[in-house]
């Protein structure tokens, strides 16, 4: 990845990203999330979650997480530990799908160990912009990484069906 790593702290949490500029100053914004829906009633069990942190103490995960982070132990640790807390159980951001107006499109993999098809399904019913929905076959976690021969040229589609933006100003 060419662009810089960055972090900003939300709610007390480091969290990294990446900021990419635009090839042109008049282009949108685009914001690419790689995160399930905040409600934790759409996931699967938390097994799967557990059963990450026991790969990643044994060290076979951790390797491969290796060259996507810069701090791997505390992304790892961060969102296992977090998610493992039994108060964090009943987190919930659905209420603010209705605030998403623009379109969306959501990808996810259909043998995703951490998400499920919910997940995809109370984002088309709550967001008021339109949704498109991927669920890739023989797909895990990673569908940008796993499949990108899919999922990049639904991607270009999806982004050239965008209106153009009027900036103000």
């Amino acid at each position: 990845m060419s662009a810089p790593l960055s972090f900003l702290v939300a709610a007390g949490r480091r969290l990294e990203y990446r900021w990419i500029p635009a090839a042109c100053r008049d282009a949108p914004p685009l914001v690419f999330l790689h995160e399930g829906l905040g409600s934790t009633a759409r996931w699967g069990d938390f097994r799967g979650i557990e059963r990450a942190r026991a790969e990643y103490d044994t060290g076979r995960l951790r390797g491969k997480l290796q060259p996507w982070h810069e701090d791997v132990d505390a992304t790892f640790r961060g969102w296992a530990d977090l998610w493992l807390l039994p108060g964090f159980r009943a987190w919930n951001i659905e209420r603010m799908l209705p605030g998403i107006r623009c379109p969306v499109l959501v990808i996810q993999g259909e043998e995703d160990r951490y998400g499920t098809a919910a997940q995809l399904e109370a984002i088309e019913r709550g967001a008021s912009g339109p949704v498109k929905r991927m669920m890739l076959a023989g797909c895990g976690h990673a569908p940008h990484a796993e499949q990108p021969e899919i999922v990049l040229p639904a991607m270009v589609r999806f982004i050239a069906t965008l209106p153009p933006v009027h900036r103000r100003g």
